[in-house]
C-alpha cells in the first residue's frame, strides 16, 4: 500500500492506452469537497466572481490536505507511516494525537 495508489484501478493490457486512474488523494479531495459544498452557500459561484473563486480556490486547497491526512491515515493504520504522523504534518500541525 502506498500513498500513489489508485481508487479505480485498471488493468493495463499491452493495448491499454487507458490511464491508471484518479489516485486516492484525489478521490478523498472529491469526496471531501462533495461534503464541504452541500452545506455551503456560495453566491457569485455561476457569474464566477472573484470574491467567490477565491473562497473556492482554499476550499480546494483545505480539501487537498483533508486528503493528504485520510492517506497519511491509511498508511499508518496499515503500519505503513512511521511514529511522525503525516496527518498532523498536513495540518500544520493543528492535529495533536492523542498521548497514549
Amino acid at each position: 500500500m502506498s500513498n500513489h495508489e489508485y481508487a479505480f484501478p485498471v488493468h493495463e493490457t499491452p493495448e491499454s492506452t487507458d490511464s491508471p486512474g484518479m489516485t486516492l488523494r484525489d478521490y478523498f479531495a472529491a469526496r471531501a469537497m462533495q461534503a464541504a459544498l452541500t452545506s455551503a452557500t456560495l453566491p457569485g459561484l455561476i457569474e464566477r466572481k472573484p470574491e467567490t473563486m477565491a473562497v473556492i480556490d482554499k476550499m480546494a486547497a483545505a480539501m487537498y490536505a483533508i486528503a493528504d491526512a485520510m492517506v497519511a491515515a491509511r498508511l499508518e493504520s496499515a503500519g505503513l507511516q512511521g511514529p511522525q504522523s503525516a496527518v498532523a504534518a498536513a495540518f500544520g500541525g493543528l492535529v495533536q494525537k492523542p498521548q497514549g
